[in-house]
């Protein structure tokens, strides 16, 4: 007990004690009243007692042993391989193993897609995601974690495991790999590339890589084929271990959706067969939006622009100065950049026919001329250039739109000075000066019936598409931004409150959505709104439906488990109406070899650290010979009270009550 705490009681002692006196001094001359005083001493010196808090320290030592974490694959390529009984008589060896239970606190997950708590293993997993349990070892576990991973080492989703695995103690990881490890002769059609779309009597190109793994130069044919037809063939020669790449042209001479997959011939020892097929649908089309980007000055937005909008085969884009333009007769959209007086005609041309027209302003924009013009928006002209950062308006419901992160995006610039726009502009982007938000439009459309325009208000447009290629390493994700805004204004489909829309294939077992916006009479996105698709399977007959969840501003329904075929999918909201229809193609990257991914498991765990399923004991010996994990004894002091309080009031209560009671009775009060 401290000499603070002593301090304390012998000054309560001593207060109570003079209180006590005080409180009953002329009643201590009756010696047969001292106990009252005593019974108020008491209280007193209890009531101290409680505000001091009597109390010590206990301390407290406990041992943690080391953490044993087994992750089990519980994917279809497992049971592909045909090893699922070897794996769970590994695992139960390990769990019901009495030394490594005294010396690791051993935790069991499985995985496939996601990591979960081991309860069964039933090997159904259509895809597997092992950066995804790296990641749940590394956060969840410390460095005196024992990590054994038993799988064959093929991933079909996620990012790199190796490099995440490198990060980690390699001296802490181990490997018990399912399957052969054997590297077997394998012929493979590794990946198509093809467009999703092609144009109507026009030849679309179907590009195959093919990799061959084996010691002898072989020759086998590659065919591509349209349901049971053979449309075309090619004998192909392989070098020993070795990959290339043929590319058949195919017409596309029919409308609508078209069913392909692509076939190499298996070698005659090849254990695995399911990798020498794929396929593929292609959606052919009848019409290409004609878009026209006028401008009378050079910038490196053109060219960006260009790119971007072609990136879709559906566009063709045409670059031309005003002195060029000879009729718009074909043009879907026209793009005005910078413009400046020589724009007029055009402009007059294009107001006069109602087309949909997006113009980009800038610090050569004329900006009385464009004033002058009346379309819907005016800007002051300052002559002074500034930057113009965008921040992205959550309100906006015209349409869906690829998220670039904008507000990490580097400026824009045009001249000082606030868009003034009228009532019925919707806004996409705000600007944002000096990281302040503001609620001044950046990028807006004004809508007048089936009649669209929309309006950039600063130059640099490069910038972002530069940025967004280091954000993704690829172009893809602004191209899909420009795309939605361009097919946006291109379309004279009236806006509608309820859409649904869906790729025309879909692979099977992938995260594949159908997707809908219902939109109230105003216009707003509803997320209240109760939507069922229904489902229809053309060659089955067979009918289903789903709930359809709010998700980003949308309503989604996964259809990943949908087996290979066509559908039609329905959605009705009171008296609206819409129908889709896709196709399923087969695909199960679970199936793509019959060995182990030897080379990746290579790449991730030390050699003298893998082993074999038949091997487990040996693990497990090594498990218990390493020197590295030990007991932790955990050190804790926690604060005791010597007395309870509620022991205290009890008696307080007692003392109080049998003194109250005795001055009754003796007539004191």
């Amino acid at each position: 007990m401290a000499g603070q705490t002593i301090l304390l009681i012998a000054l309560n002692f001593i207060l109570s004690l003079g209180l006590s006196f005080f409180l009953y001094q002329n009643k201590l001359k009756d010696k047969n009243k001292w106990w009252l005083a005593i019974l108020r001493f008491l209280s007193f010196f209890i009531i101290g007692l409680i505000l001091i808090e009597l109390s010590t320290e206990k301390k407290s030592i406990s041992t943690e042993k080391p953490q044993l974490l087994v992750a089990v694959d519980n994917s279809e390529s497992i049971a592909y391989l045909g090893d699922t009984t070897q794996v769970k008589s590994a695992l139960s060896f390990l769990k019901d193993h009495q030394e490594l239970n005294q010396k690791f606190d051993l935790n069991l997950i499985k995985f496939g897609k996601d990591v979960n708590l081991l309860d069964t293993l039933n090997f159904d997993e259509q895809q597997t995601n092992l950066s995804k349990v790296v990641d749940f070892y590394q956060s969840d576990y410390s460095e005196n974690t024992a990590f054994v991973l038993i799988s064959d080492g093929h991933q079909t989703v996620g990012s790199g495991y190796t490099y995440q695995l490198q990060k980690t103690n390699p001296d802490q990881n181990y490997a018990l790999v399912v399957g052969d490890t054997t590297q077997h002769p394998d012929l493979s059609i590794e990946m198509l590339n093809v467009n999703q779309f092609a144009f109507l009597n026009n030849k679309f190109p179907v590009e195959v890589f093919v990799n061959y793994q084996g010691d002898q130069a072989v020759s086998k044919k590659l065919t591509l084929s349209k349901g049971n037809q053979k449309i075309k063939s090619e004998q192909i020669n392989l070098k020993p271990n070795s990959a290339l790449s043929h590319t058949f042209y195919v017409n596309a001479n029919v409308l609508g959706n078209q069913d392909y997959h692509v076939h190499i011939e298996a070698l005659s020892d090849e254990l695995n067969t399911e990798n020498n097929k794929r396929a593929f649908g292609i959606d052919v089309i009848d019409n290409r939006h004609q878009i026209l980007i006028l401008s009378d000055m050079m910038h490196p937005d053109l060219g960006a622009l260009k790119t971007a909008i072609e990136s879709n085969q559906q566009n063709e884009v045409h670059l031309k100065r005003t002195s060029e333009v000879s009729g718009l007769e074909k043009y879907s959209l026209v793009i005005f950049y910078q413009p400046q007086e020589s724009f007029s005609p055009t402009f007059k041309a294009v107001l006069k026919r109602d087309l949909n027209f997006m113009v980009i302003l800038g610090t050569a924009t004329d900006y009385k001329f464009v004033n002058a013009l009346n379309l819907g928006f005016s800007k002051p002209v300052s002559g002074v250039n500034e930057d113009y950062f965008a921040s992205q308006n959550p309100d906006f419901s015209l349409y869906q739109y690829q998220d670039l992160n904008f507000e990490s995006f580097p400026p824009l610039e045009s001249e000082f000075g606030r868009l003034q726009v009228s009532d019925r502009a919707e806004t996409l982007l705000m600007t944002k000066i000096n990281n302040v938000k503001t609620d001044a439009p950046l990028f807006f459309i004004l809508q007048d019936g089936q009649h669209k325009r929309s309006v950039l208000g600063a130059e640099n447009l490069w910038k972002w598409k530069a940025k967004s290629y280091r954000n993704t390493s690829d172009f893809e994700n602004f191209n899909v931004f420009i795309n939605q805004h361009v097919q946006f204004l291109a379309s004279n489909t009236p806006k509608q409150r309820l859409k649904l829309s869906s790729e025309s294939f879909y692979k099977q077992g992938i995260d594949n959505e159908i997707k809908a916006q219902y939109y109230d009479a105003n216009f707003k996105f509803d997320p209240n709104a109760d939507l069922e698709l229904k489902f229809k399977n053309k060659n089955t007959k067979t009918t289903f439906s789903s709930q359809m969840l709010v998700k980003n501003q949308q309503y989604t329904a996964n259809i990943s488990q949908l087996a290979p075929g066509e559908y039609e999918a329905s959605l009705t909201k009171g008296d609206f109406h819409k129908e889709v229809s896709f196709q399923v193609l087969a695909y199960n990257p679970e199936k793509i070899s019959k060995t182990a991914n030897r080379d990746a498991i290579m790449q991730s765990f030390s050699k003298n650290q893998i082993y074999l399923l038949d091997d487990v004991e040996v693990l497990a010996s090594q498990l218990l010979a390493s020197e590295i994990y030990h007991n932790v004894q955990i050190s804790q002091t926690k604060p005791v009270r010597l007395i309870e309080i509620k022991y205290l009031l009890i008696i307080l209560v007692l003392l109080l009550s049998i003194e109250w009671f005795s001055r009754k009775y003796l007539g004191l009060i």
